[in-house]
Parts: structure tokens; C-alpha cells; sequence
């Protein structure tokens, strides 16, 4: 991302603080979240196609304030070290076909900073919500499972595309406890708006195929504690 953009994303969560309710002082809190997370690439060339699947788990902790119509969070979150990948090379583009169910895999850790507009609606003392948003992701490390720095051989336009943009949608619950304290499950399915070296490699290979594309996708299924202010 940007600088102007990345800009835009903090102005954005900083204003969350002022978009309470009258009379309400929005809550603070913390939470956990663990993400399913797939990312395909496909070429296609009239009944034969090349597709490449790679799945693993990311997870993060972070820290939270809610202002009623409006959840900014910011934390810290890591990939996992193993992954599956699954390979179908028909048109031999993905050089070669493989499956392996859990194989080591680089490995990520970043900054996660969220912007979430949500609506809730009291249902006799919960209040379920359904939420859109933004994520915007800073990559502070890459490394091989062997635990090599990968970024240190990276240009610096790939050391920008480890940086991830999502837009996400889903829904949460508030669930009362003991005086202002309450537990939020959350769960926000995202789409990842592709790179630069991923919009590249679409072009390229779609100059030579009836079509391609790169798509990632992940789940965050996350557990929030808050304190009503």
C-alpha cells in the first residue's frame, strides 16, 4: 500500500474515537482471532487448466475500541510455519503437479490494523451485528521454515507486496456478563485485493490462456473481551 493510502486507512481508525452514541463512551477491550486462510492461482486454455492451492492458518492478538457504529482495532499477527498445497499442472505453468497435505512453509508476521462499520440490534440484552470493514496488514518479518530472512534478497516492490489489503464483511454478538464486562465472538470472512506482482502475473498469463486468475481469501473467527466505559 501507499504511503497516502496507509494514511488515509489511520485517519480513518482515528476518527472511530469520535463517532459514539450521545450519552455513551463506546468500550475498549482485547481479543484472539485464528484465520483459515486459501490462496489460488488458475490458468485456464480451453478444456485444460494449471491451478495451484496453497492453505495454512494465520492468527493474531490485538487491542480494540469500539464507538458503537464503528470497531478499530489494532494488532499483532504471525502465519503459520506449515501449510498444504495442492498442485494441477495440465498446462504446465505451475511447474509441475503436487500434493503435499502439511509441508513447512515461509513464514509471516505483521501489523494488523482494522477499520469495521457495524449496526447492532438489541435482542433482549444481546446485541448480534453485522459488520464491513477494512485490514490492512504490514509485513515486519519473512522467513523460510528453515528460518532464513527472506526479505533481505527482496527488491523493494516485493518487499511492498507483503503488505496485504482486505475487505472484509460478516457479523458479531455482544454477550453480557458482570457489570460492563462482555465477551464479542466475531466472525468476518475477507477478500485480499491482489498485488501488483499478482495483477502482473494475471496479465501475463492471460495473454496466453483463455483466462487466469490469483484469488486469496481467509475467515477470521475471533473472541473479543471488552469493558463498557
Amino acid at each position: 500500500m501507499k504511503p497516502p493510502l496507509l494514511a488515509l486507512v489511520l485517519a480513518f481508525a482515528a476518527s472511530a474515537f469520535a463517532l459514539e452514541l450521545p450519552g455513551q463512551g463506546g468500550s475498549w477491550g482485547v481479543g484472539v482471532s485464528a484465520s483459515p486462510y486459501s490462496e489460488t492461482a488458475e490458468v485456464k486454455l480451453d478444456s485444460n487448466y494449471s491451478e495451484r492451492v496453497f492453505r495454512t492458518m494465520h492468527y493474531s492478538v490485538f487491542g480494540y475500541y469500539d464507538a458503537t457504529y464503528v470497531q478499530a482495532t489494532a494488532g499483532f499477527g504471525w502465519s503459520s510455519p506449515t501449510a498444504a498445497t495442492r498442485v494441477v499442472d495440465g498446462l504446465g505453468v505451475l511447474g509441475g503437479a503436487s500434493d503435499s497435505a502439511s509441508t513447512s512453509a515461509d513464514a509471516a508476521t505483521y501489523l494488523a490494523l482494522s477499520l469495521v462499520g457495524k449496526y447492532p440490534f438489541d435482542m433482549d440484552g444481546f446485541y448480534v451485528f453485522p459488520a464491513l470493514g477494512v485490514e490492512y496488514d504490514l509485513n515486519l518479518g519473512y522467513r523460510s521454515g528453515s528460518g532464513r530472512d527472506l526479505k533481505r534478497d527482496m527488491s523493494s516492490e516485493e518487499k511492498t507486496d507483503l503488505n496485504m489489503l482486505w475487505l472484509k464483511l460478516g457479523c458479531g454478538l455482544d454477550i453480557p456478563l458482570a457489570g460492563r464486562l462482555y465477551l464479542r465472538p466475531e466472525v468476518l470472512a475477507a477478500y485480499k485485493i491482489p498485488s501488483k506482482l499478482e495483477r502482473d502475473w494475471v496479465r501475463a498469463e492471460s495473454k496466453l490462456a483463455d483466462s487466469a486468475y490469483w484469488r486469496t481469501i481467509k475467515v477470521d473467527v475471533g473472541l473479543l473481551a471488552g469493558w463498557t466505559l
